[in-house]
């Protein structure tokens, strides 16, 4: 008996630890993407009816500032795709506590049970340390993205600037 209270509670454990990660992360995504959506909708109208300095030019310089800087945060730390890994090794897990509460889904046979579930448990956890480690920002991401930011640019000797 103690063995099925244990990996119950390893399960939930972990259910617990993604569900927290994952909220973390959808509300760090939809801020930052709200954020930019407001700063970048926002500055033309301090450019168009602001006067003075600090109207049309310093607001709307510091809200391109802001929208660039959310931008580059949403594309370096990616918080939609861990929410999105977290969310679903969540829902796997509480697939494994119905399936080990109920009997199926291979949980059939009692006699295997909770080892059965604490296996998939921590497969899941591997699966998402192997999900999560492509997707921290590195020194190669981050010279790439300034790399095409360069590139984007426009020249100013072609008088595009």
């Amino acid at each position: 008996m103690s063995d099925e209270i244990d990996a119950v509670r390893y399960a939930g454990k972990w259910r617990l630890h993604f569900e927290k990660k994952a909220d973390h992360n959808k509300a760090e995504a939809l801020i930052c993407f709200t954020a930019v959506v407001a700063c970048t909708l926002v500055a033309p109208v301090f450019v168009m009816l602001g006067e003075g300095f600090w109207l049309s030019k310093l607001a709307p310089s510091l809200l391109s500032l802001l929208a660039a800087g959310m931008t580059t945060w949403l594309q370096l730390r990616k918080p939609q795709q861990l929410w999105a890994l977290y969310r679903t090794c969540q829902r796997r897990i509480e697939d494994l506590q119905a399936a080990h509460s109920f009997g199926f889904a291979g949980f059939e046979r009692a006699a295997d049970r909770d080892r059965l579930l604490a296996k998939r448990v921590a497969e899941i956890v591997m699966f998402s340390h192997e999900q999560w480690v492509p997707l921290v920002p590195s020194p190669e991401n981050i010279g790439a993205l300034t790399e095409s930011r360069l590139r984007r640019a426009p020249d100013a000797e072609d008088g595009n600037a």
